[in-house]
């Protein structure tokens, strides 16, 4: 799957989505999220369903992965200075090359 700009809002509004719900006892509904997002609140909801379903329903990350991917993704943006776009697809190809127990799919931040 190739990584576009149009591809990363999306990604990056499921995620924001999905982590706020699963912080967060008192949340807005996804017609609010999809239209700050600017996607239709159908798509919105795919996209919520296909995400949770890649990563296997994994929505808990142990505070040290999540502290060294923090670490690599601020090292690597303050090395390379790039777009968004790039940054993340950077992100996604540093943690392919590192193997989890937490990996599901292409969609999961330790793949």
């Amino acid at each position: 799957m190739k990584l576009t700009a149009h591809e990363v809002h999306r990604l990056f509004l499921t995620a924001s989505t999905l982590a706020l719900k699963f912080h967060c006892d008192d949340y807005f509904v996804n017609s609010y999220y999809a239209a700050v997002g600017g996607v239709s609140l159908e798509e919105l909801n795919e996209l919520e369903k296909d995400f949770i379903e890649t990563i296997g329903y994994e929505l808990y990350v142990e505070k040290n992965v999540y502290k060294r991917y923090e670490k690599a993704l601020k090292l690597y943006s303050n090395i390379h200075r790039k777009n968004s776009a790039d940054l993340l697809l950077s992100l996604i190809h540093i943690c392919r090359c590192r193997r989890s127990t937490l990996c599901r799919s292409r969609w999961s931040p330790y793949h």
